[in-house]
């Protein structure tokens, strides 16, 4: 992203399918499979304008592109939620911080906790003139939320722009967690391994 708004997606062809893409002023969006997640999802990058927010938000949010449930949105979407998202001598409330949690509410859309905030963006001044602020972040729709198995958002460091860079991780209900097992194949010569297995699991039936 830069001051001329412009947007880009990236994705491995080889775990994700895209299945569309579309996009209008000030936001980029697409529709894709995730093998890994085992989800379709619709993903929204925005660059949020830095004036008139409340009718680039209000007609974005009206558009039927957001009608699904499997939503995340992302980027610089400019506004903070509260006076602990700013930083610095000068910080103050966002004044459009009321507006953007009402409408968040109601379009079920939850800001995705993080362990301790911190600010993405920075105006490179020192001393009393230094500002920091939380604008860029991740939102999800609460329906796909609580059908993730787990789901955590932070904040990077690195690049050059004012920005720092923000990640979110999420996994599937369909994916399995990592456990320590080694299957040795070398036991299926013995016998007495199939006799254990049969034992065991007679005793203790799965559901």
């Amino acid at each position: 992203m830069g001051r001329s708004g412009g947007l880009a997606f990236g994705f491995n062809p080889s775990t994700i399918r895209l299945v569309s893409s579309w996009g209008g002023h000030g936001f980029l969006g697409a529709d894709i499979i995730s093998i890994e997640i085992g989800l379709p999802l619709r993903i929204i990058n925005i660059y949020g304008p830095c004036h008139q927010r409340e009718n680039f938000w209000r007609k974005l949010l009206s558009c039927n592109i957001l009608s699904l449930d499997n939503i995340i949105i992302g980027g610089d979407l400019n506004f903070s939620l509260g006076f602990s998202e700013s930083w610095g001598a000068s910080a103050q409330i966002d004044p459009i911080t009321d507006y953007m949690r009402r409408l968040l509410e109601q379009q079920d859309f939850i800001d995705i906790p993080i362990q301790k905030p911190h600010p993405t963006w920075r105006n490179r001044r020192t001393g009393a003139a230094a500002l920091a602020r939380r604008l860029d972040r991740f939102l999800m729709k609460g329906p796909l939320i609580h059908r993730l198995h787990t789901y955590k958002q932070w904040v990077s460091i690195g690049g050059i722009s004012d920005h720092s860079p923000i990640a979110l991780e999420i996994q599937g209900p369909n994916q399995k967690p990592k456990a320590p097992y080694k299957f040795n194949h070398m036991w299926l010569q013995d016998p007495s391994f199939s006799n254990l297995i049969t034992t065991y699991w007679r005793a203790h039936p799965i559901d």
